[in-house]
Parts: C-alpha cells; structure tokens; sequence
C-alpha cells in the first residue's frame, strides 16, 4: 500500500478508506499518545476483513505493472510474491534493470550529490523528482519514480551522482562550508570528474547543477574536470551551475540590465542554510589566505570576525553565526567579491521548521517555517533600511531545500526569489542552443559560456518578478501550501518525527529516507541503514519550539547529516562524524554514540544538541531567536 501499488481503481476504495485511517492510528501509537489506537484497528479489521490477512476482494485480479485497471476491471499492480514490508527492509528494495529510470523522450538535469547527507525529501527539495515534474502518486515511493507523461513545458526528470565513496574524495555537508579551500582541492578532483563523467555521458541529462547551494565553490573544479573529459575522452560539455549562490554575479553584470541592481541602494539578502562545520581559527586562517583579515588572530569573537568582513569586504552580517563567513567565501571562490558590499546575509539554523536540515539531516517542515519566518526577515529588512539605507532588491535561497518557501516569500516581500529549482529551469532552457555551440571535443568556459547564452539569460529575467508562482509545490496563489493539505494537528506538529508522512498514504508528502537516491554509483537499496534514524530529534527544539521527537526519528544525523567533531566512537579518528559520513564506522546502532544534551559539558560527543555557540543572535531590533519571546 505504501509503495501506491494499491488503491489505484474505484473498487479498492473500501480498503483504501480502511488503510487511510490505520495507518493514522498507528502513527498516533508510535508518538504514544494512547492505546486507545490499539481498539479502533481491531475494530477496523473485524468490520471490514477476516482476522489473520487482508486478502483482495473476490473481483479482484492480479495484474502486471502496466495493465490498465477500469472501473469493470478492479486489480492489483505488482507481482505474486509481492512482501508490503519490503520499503522497510532496505537491503530488500528490487534493483532489477527494469526498475531503473529508463525514458529516454525525457530530459532530465544532473544532480551532483553530497556524500552521507541523505533525508526524507519532500516536492521542492532538488532530490525529490517532483520538484521538476509532476508524479503520479502510485509512482512516488517507487525506488527510481518517473515523471507524468506527456512531460509538460518546463519540466524535466533527474538523474543523481555521488561525489566521492571514501575517504578524502568524500564531499560533506561540512567540507561544503569550507568554500575556499575546497574550490582548490586536488583530493576532490578525481570524485568531481568521475560524477562528471557520469552525467557527460548520459545522453538524457541535459545540464547539471549541485544538492547542496554551497556547491557553487566546486566550480573551479567542475571546469577543471570538464576540461579533461573533453580533451581526453572526446565528450560534449554540459551547461553547469552548481547551486543557486553562483547567480549573484548577474546581478552586478552589464549583460542584463534587467538583473542589475545598484549595490549603493539595494542588497541582495541571502538566506543560508548554514552548518557549523568551521572553527574559528581553521576560518580566519582561510579568509587570510585569501587575501583578507590580515593581522587578525584566531581568537576573535565572531562578532568581531563579522566587523571585520563588513569592512574589508563590505558584506554585512545580520546573526553572529558562521553563516555571513561561509557566503563570504563562497564569493571569493567565485571571484565575485565585489558583489559583497549589495550582500545581506541570514542563516536559519535556528529557524523553526527548518532546524533539522542543519541539526540531524532530517524533515523539515515547509509549513511550520513559512508560518514562523517573517520576523527573522523584517529584522533584516529594517536594518538594511534603517542602517544601511538599502532595500532588499532580490531574495536568493542558498539552500537546496528552501524552493518550497519561494512561493510564500514573494507573496509576502514583493521581490524576486532565486533558488535552485530556478537556477535548474534556466539550465534546462538553455541546454538545447549550448549543445548546439558545443560539440564534442570542444574545450570551454562553461560557466562564462552560459552566462553568455541568451535563452539561459531570458530565463533568469523571467523569474526576475515577485508575481512567479512555482505551480509544482510551495504556496499557491488560492494560499493553499501544495502537498500539506489535509495534515493538521499533532501529524503536522510531529511531521519531522514520521519522516514527513501523510496520514493519507495515496496523498504522500516525503519520500521513506530509506528509499534516497544517492546516485551513481550507488543504488537505491544499497546505503547503510545505519544513517536512516537519529536521535537528535529527541533535542527540544528540533521538530518544533517546545517539542521533542518521543523516539528516533528518520535523519542522517549518525552519518553526513550529524554534527562533525569529536565523536564518543572509537573508530572516528580525530574530527568526524558519529558513524563516519556513510555509516561505515558503526557495526550496529550500538556503536552510535549516545545523545548529548548539553555539548558545552561535554565536548568530546559531538552527537548533540545545538551547542549555545552554534546559535546566531541577531543584533538588531528586537528580533529574538529565544522561542520565550514574543515576536
């Protein structure tokens, strides 16, 4: 049933109606709200089916995955062997070549992907399908889903690839913060060319981007593997951007006055999801090296690392967070300082709703962020006004599960939004003519090439109006949020301890974590359970101000999705994570360090809460991150 192979004709609405509301009490039974739960599916099975199985109805036949179901013909999609317990059991999920996405009238965009981060992706997220197609619902929890046919205008499936398997070629969720010197590291090199590869000779992929918005930093890398492919192994270049930070220089370029903004008057507030995988000395170090902070010693406050930022490079810093940092390298990976001084920067690893992007590798909830994120965006509104005397000209979400707020965010603040869905649209519009101009063996700039692509620039100036609605999910214009209808009460206060699950299972919100596609060369099926359930849930806070996840709940949080630092396992060496970024270094859940409440006391377990020094405290207004607060 979960996996939508049920329920797909009119005669199994019985059990469908049935279903719905077990799979709802059942819920309600895992969070421990009562076993009350326990009667109501007894009297659900003895009303409705024999005891001991749920057998198909008597009209009911078994058919092949394709045959057509009618309303004279009810059946069941799937094989007589079927186990419904196989989504649960991750090394049973079928990874025959049948199953594998196979379409070649579908174009689709390259994802390059994070090593050890993976999570239960919901629409909007640039790992989720339906975030550039529409999916049949009986498709969405299938191991590789498809998109709709016909595929519709501006939309297109997705095809992933891993950077790295082991070791120093692995690209982190943490290493992601590390801007500058990963632009330059010849040990991620070998990785980022054979992802490349991957994706070069895929004839459905079409032009490429990243899962992670810092990724823009890998693109000197990206052109240095490009580069080699094409001279060495005669292949096309692909049009690539790696994440939705690489747009900024278009907004200070006279190739579109329709994108230019005046950096005296304007600023463009960038919204981070920032991971704090830096310390203090390893970042002054970094931002010396390239060329900035001279004299300035590692022992400074973050607020005077902030000032000093905002003078040398005149980037201002709303939070006193590593965030305004890492955008600050990234810009000097892409040789886009200049752009600084229009640059306003919030993070949101204290937003609510979204703390378990940056806290467990988990769930986040659209919903609950987009009713609680205004405040933390007027403050910086106001102090661009009032400080600065500048207004927020153009909103750009850095992170790669922030599409989902767009929508909302334009309604409410009347700018352009930027995120990857958009940089991933212009990509894909541009894809026909670059292929054209480019032909196997021919060396390139990408990146200068696709800046200089007319269908590519047309794109971005389109989506340069605060009127754009994404009609595949966030906010629609009648102000319903697309897939979040229907769930209320405690299922949504709770949704980042279900892993994002419906109470209607043919209405699904998340794909199972279980089933996440870390891309070539590993198959769906094929990653360590291990990293499927944390216990940072657990922390006050994550799910929801106030509330904690009863039990683990789904998240990476063990693996690339957890905290890196010093782990209370002895097979992490020095700075790691928990279970080593993929899980490798835990046999068993035993071996997962236990949870740390309070990091402070005890700095040597890294698998904690949010420690008081990863919080931003803004520094304007009355803004408050403290939930006792009123905004």
């Amino acid at each position: 049933l979960d996996r939508g192979l049920w329920g797909r004709c009119d005669g199994l609405e019985a059990i469908t109606r049935v279903w719905i509301r077990m799979h709802s009490r059942m819920r309600s039974l895992r969070l421990g709200y009562g076993t009350a739960a326990v009667l109501e599916v007894l009297q659900l099975f003895q009303a409705s089916f024999l005891v001991g199985g749920l057998p198909a109805p008597p009209s009911t036949t078994l058919a092949n995955e394709g045959d057509a179901c009618t309303a004279t013909n009810d059946c069941i999609i799937g094989s007589a062997d079927y186990d419904p317990t196989e989504l649960l059991q991750v090394q049973g999920v079928k990874r025959s070549s049948s199953s594998r996405r196979e379409n070649a009238s579908v174009p689709e965009i390259g994802v390059l992907n994070l090593f050890g981060y993976y999570y239960p992706t919901q629409p909007g997220d640039v790992n989720d399908v339906r975030t550039f197609c529409h999916v049949d619902p009986a498709e969405v929890n299938q191991p590789y889903p498809k998109c709709s046919q016909p595929v519709a205008p501006d939309q297109f499936g997705v095809t992933f690839a891993s950077i790295g398997d082991a070791d120093l070629t692995q690209f982190t969720f943490a290493l992601a913060q590390q801007a500058v010197t990963t632009s330059n590291d010849v040990n991620l090199l070998p990785s980022v060319k054979d992802a490349l590869r991957y994706l070069l000779k895929k004839p459905e992929v079409k032009a490429i981007t990243c899962n992670v918005g810092f990724c823009a930093e890998l693109q000197p890398l990206a052109q240095a593997a490009t580069e080699i492919l094409v001279r060495e192994e005669n292949l096309a270049a692909k049009p690539f951007l790696l994440g939705s930070p690489a747009l900024i220089p278009l907004f200070n370029s006279s190739l579109s006055p329709t994108l230019g903004i005046d950096t005296e008057t304007e600023s463009i507030l960038i919204i981070t999801s920032f991971f704090p995988g830096l310390d203090m000395p390893n970042l002054v170090a970094i931002l010396r090296d390239s060329g900035g902070l001279v004299g300035v010693d590692g022992n400074v406050t973050m607020a005077e690392l902030n000032k000093n930022l905002q003078e040398f490079f005149g980037i201002t810093c709303m939070d006193e967070s590593m965030a305004c940092a890492t955008v600050m390298l990234n810009l000097i990976s892409q040789n886009a300082t200049a752009m600084a001084k229009g640059v306003l920067v919030i993070g949101w690893n204290l937003q609510e709703g979204y703390i378990p992007v940056d806290s467990s590798g988990g769930f986040h909830n659209v919903n609950l962020t987009l009713e609680t994120y205004n405040p933390r965006v007027k403050n910086a509104a106001d102090y661009a006004r009032t400080v600065l005397g500048k207004r927020i000209a153009v909103i750009v979400l850095e992170s790669t599960e922030m599409p989902a707020h767009a929508n909302k965010i334009r309604m409410d603040w009347k700018v352009p939004v930027y995120d990857v869905s958009s940089v991933a649209k212009c990509l894909m519009r541009a894809a026909p003519s670059f292929a054209e101009s480019h032909p196997p063996g021919l060396e390139t700039e990408v990146v200068a090439d696709l800046f200089g692509n007319h269908a590519f620039l047309q794109c971005v100036e389109e989506l340069f109006t605060p009127s754009f609605i994404e009609p595949l999910f966030g906010t629609q214009a009648d102000g319903t949020l697309k897939f979040y209808e229907g769930i209320e009460g405690v299922d949504l206060t709770y949704l980042t301890c279900t892993g994002g699950q419906s109470p209607d299972p043919l209405k699904p919100l998340a794909r199972p974590i279980e089933l996440y596609d870390q891309g070539f060369p590993v198959l769906v099926g094929e990653l360590d359970p291990i990293c499927f359930e944390t216990a940072v849930g657990m922390c006050v806070g994550v799910p929801a101000n106030g509330v904690a996840c009863p039990s683990l709940s789904p998240g990476s949080g063990n693996c690339g999705g957890g905290t890196l630092g010093l782990q209370l396992n002895p097979r992490v060496i020095g700075i790691g994570f928990p279970c080593g970024a993929n899980g490798s270094l835990c046999n068993s859940f035993l071996d997962v360090p236990p949870l740390n409440q309070n990091i402070t006391k005890d700095p040597n377990n890294s698998n904690a809460c949010l420690a008081p020094e990863q919080a931003q405290g803004f520094t304007f207004g009355n803004f408050s991150d403290d939930p006792a607060v009123p905004q």
